[in-house]
């Protein structure tokens, strides 16, 4: 049995079409691709431009001014959490010091020894 060879061919010429005729017609499908890249260009230049106005009639003086009341609360809480973290911290390694256990100190903070291990088992005590 023989392999089938696939052969791939060119569309077959219109009646009377000459290769001039093909030229033709890739010349205006080239055409056509400069011309949409050209008006791409020219979109992007005028969104340029457009920004650069929006910039440039910017007014300090006109811009909202918000309450920073809640960004302050959250820098606060963050603060906060931190300084909670640390005094749980430097409470684990004061227990492990007086020898409570790790199954303890998980229970303690809510998760398994392995947690507190993972967690706190490398910390060394801080301010």
């Amino acid at each position: 049995m023989k392999n089938a060879k696939t052969t791939t061919r060119k569309a077959p010429r219109a009646l009377g079409e000459s290769s001039a005729a093909r030229s033709a017609d890739t010349g205006r499908l080239v055409r056509q691709r400069t011309a949409t890249n050209t008006r791409a260009r020219h979109a992007d230049t005028d969104d340029d431009a457009a920004r650069l106005a929006m910039l440039e009639g910017f007014d300090p003086a006109k811009a909202t001014v918000r309450d920073r009341s809640a960004v302050a609360h959250i820098e606060a809480a963050v603060r906060a959490k931190r300084a909670a973290e640390q005094d749980i911290e430097n409470a684990v390694i004061a227990a492990r010091a007086n020898g409570v256990t790790w199954t303890e100190i998980g229970a303690a903070l809510g998760i398994t020894h392995q947690g507190a291990i993972k967690r706190y088992g490398h910390r060394r005590a801080v301010g």
